[in-house]
């Protein structure tokens, strides 16, 4: 009876010791689980500084781009409205002849004679001072002097027909009297007629509607000097 204490004793020794070990692996768990959750928290917050430092990018980027964007849209236009005008006799051949393009001298000489005559208002001589380009020569169909006033846009659309209508009405009403005259020797009389070009890679439908409506012409711009559209 003696031995039973005894090897109580041992028992609960040996529990206690057990439990020590159970609770040093849950311990040890615990720890690396908590290690686990730090170096998870560590890999999400530098995945999100990542991602932001990746948005943040793009933004500059597409900010960036945008800009590039519109200095070629720029630089493209001015491209497309320099070489449309060296060829503007092959866009009016069909109903202009004789074709005599106004230089900015000659465009502001006019302009400023309506303006002193009150023929242009302010306004409208502004207006008629950003045509693309401003031409005289010899309709075909009356054999009189025609004024053509031209708009250049890579698509062209409602807005371009009606600008390049406005600015041919206003380039008509600033060429009666003497004003264009006097700018182009050997003119015989002063325009009767005028014409609207639009100049374009393509129009829309709302552009061919107002075409069509107003009677403007239309001409098809190609790539570059005698290259075809490719």
């Amino acid at each position: 009876m003696l031995e039973l204490p005894a090897k109580f004793e041992k028992a609960e020794i040996e529990r206690k010791d057990e439990f020590r070990r159970v609770w040093q692996a849950i311990e040890k768990l615990a720890a690396q689980a908590a290690e686990t959750n730090a170096t998870l928290r560590s890999f999400l917050e530098s995945t999100q500084a990542f991602q932001r430092s990746m948005e943040e990018f793009t933004e500059a980027a597409e900010k960036r781009f945008d800009g590039i964007e519109l200095e070629l849209d720029f630089f493209v236009g001015k491209s497309m409205e320099s070489d449309a005008n060296r060829k503007l006799g092959n866009y009016l051949r069909a109903k202009v002849r004789k074709l005599r393009r106004l230089d900015p001298e000659m465009v502001d000489a006019l302009i400023d004679t309506a303006l002193e005559s009150g023929r242009l208002t302010e306004r409208e001589g502004e207006d008629l001072g950003k045509a693309n380009a401003l031409a005289i020569g010899k309709d075909l169909a009356s054999g009189k002097p025609a004024c053509v006033a031209v708009e250049v846009s890579k698509t062209v659309d409602k807005s371009d027909v009606e600008r390049a209508v406005r600015r041919a009405r206003l380039f008509l009403k600033a060429s009666r009297g003497a004003s264009l005259l006097a700018l182009f020797q050997g003119l015989p009389e002063a325009p009767e007629k005028a014409y609207a070009l639009l100049i374009g890679r393509r129009m829309t439908e709302g552009g061919r509607e107002a075409v069509e409506r107003s009677g403007a012409l239309f001409g098809t711009y190609r790539n570059g000097p005698d290259r075809d559209e490719r």
